[in-house]
């Protein structure tokens, strides 16, 4: 995964793929794509999730490349 707040993030709050997937209202396979980095995120998408599912975190934290604390 390039986000690896991200995924520390979804563990933490014991979110998957399908969570995810959901929120998107895309494919397990889409969204996995999408974490992957085999499939761009736009930054409309970045928000709905956060949105969604982490609306107490920032964009710049969840999806950035390098991990932080």
């Amino acid at each position: 995964m390039i986000y690896p707040n991200l995924s520390a993030e979804m563990s933490r709050s014991g979110y998957g793929v399908s969570d995810l997937a959901k929120a998107w209202g895309t494919t397990d396979r889409t969204a996995r794509n999408r974490i992957n980095g085999t499939t761009d995120i736009t930054f409309a998408q970045c928000k709905k999730l956060r949105d969604a599912l982490f609306s107490d975190m920032s964009l710049d934290y969840l999806f950035d490349t390098e991990p932080r604390p």
